[in-house]
């Protein structure tokens, strides 16, 4: 699927704490690689950024299942940040909404275990709810 769609960015959630990253390595060659561990034995997230985009940085947030990047395309900054959020804990939602700092883009692409019938589930749960506060709140769209 890689090499037929060749995406600029690559965004991986609940990998598991023995990921093996010679092998993520190997089928991601020209790829940027930031992982962080997670918090329990399913959790742990990997930001991959292709490396012909010129300007990578990452953001070292010293948290589990978040890992981020500040890249620039086009004259523009973008925060890019992979989370990933167990069903069994909080939304990560003060770290988020510092994500928003970084830069006037941000693209949050996440397992946040939350559901929410704006979102296209047939129920909600209550981190659904907490997600769809929080987008109003910061007046963000999704897409």
């Amino acid at each position: 699927m890689i090499k037929e769609y060749q995406p600029m960015i690559i965004s991986l959630n609940e990998l598991g704490s023995h990921t093996n990253m010679k092998s993520i390595e190997q089928v991601l060659l020209g790829y940027e690689i930031i992982k962080v561990e997670g918090t329990n034995k399913h959790g742990g997230a990997i930001l991959a950024i292709d490396k012909r985009i010129l300007y990578v940085r990452p953001i070292n947030l010293h948290k589990s299942n978040i890992a981020t990047e500040t890249i620039s395309l086009n004259d523009s900054t973008y925060t890019i940040t992979s989370i990933y959020s167990p069903s069994n804990t909080p939304l990560p939602l003060e770290t988020m909404s510092l994500l928003l700092i970084y830069s006037n883009y941000t693209i949050l692409l996440s397992d946040f275990n939350a559901k929410h019938i704006d979102r296209g589930c047939s129920t909600i749960n209550s981190k659904g709810d907490q997600l769809s506060k929080w987008i109003n709140d910061n007046n963000l769209t999704v897409q």
